[in-house]
């Protein structure tokens, strides 16, 4: 009996998939209704990310990249190109979130990735009456823009966020 889900716990994993959807919606029409304003977006072509080891690749055709942890988070990036730029990186964070409610930001520290420096914010939101744990790191480079996102609909573990730092350190574009 110690393996028995809760009906709270399956209905957060049967939530999970529209969570996620929903989440990549809204950062698709962030970046539409802020940017250029076209449907289709341009991405970054011939970046590098690594993938910390155990990380499984699904398919997400909202994102460039998405991977389940085994812990059930669900980790993405996403690149968008000849868009306005010129924001801050707190405003680009923000777009990332429209749609979202009762959001809190734990912390945003600025950190450097290669020749760039991006915005790390860690964040407790709800789309509906789901209540999930966010973690956004937002980068400039070379004319374009990438979002990375951890995302569970529990608490974030601290091996999964350690992990997620990893993985968008290790962002490669346009750099020898």
């Amino acid at each position: 009996m110690k393996n028995r889900k809760t009906s709270f716990e399956l209905s957060i994993y049967v939530k999970l998939p529209l969570l996620l959807s929903t989440f990549a919606l809204i950062c698709i029409s962030g970046c539409a209704l802020f940017g250029s304003g076209e449907v289709s977006l341009k991405r970054a072509e011939d970046y590098r990310i690594v993938a910390p080891k155990g990380w499984r690749k699904i398919q997400k055709k909202e994102s460039d990249s998405a991977f389940k942890l085994s812990s059930g988070s669900i980790a993405t990036v996403t690149s968008s190109c000849k868009t306005s730029t010129e924001a801050d990186l707190p405003i680009l964070t923000r777009q990332l979130l429209i749609g979202t409610r009762n959001i809190k930001f734990e912390s945003q520290k600025k950190v450097a990735v290669g020749n760039s420096e991006g915005l790390h914010s860690k964040v407790d939101a709800t789309i509906g009456k789901a209540p999930f744990q966010l973690e956004v790191f937002v980068i400039r480079k070379k004319g374009c823009v990438f979002d990375f996102s951890l995302i569970n609909p529990k608490k974030l573990s601290d091996s999964d966020r350690k992990e997620f730092q990893l993985f968008y350190s290790s962002l490669r574009y346009g750099e020898s």
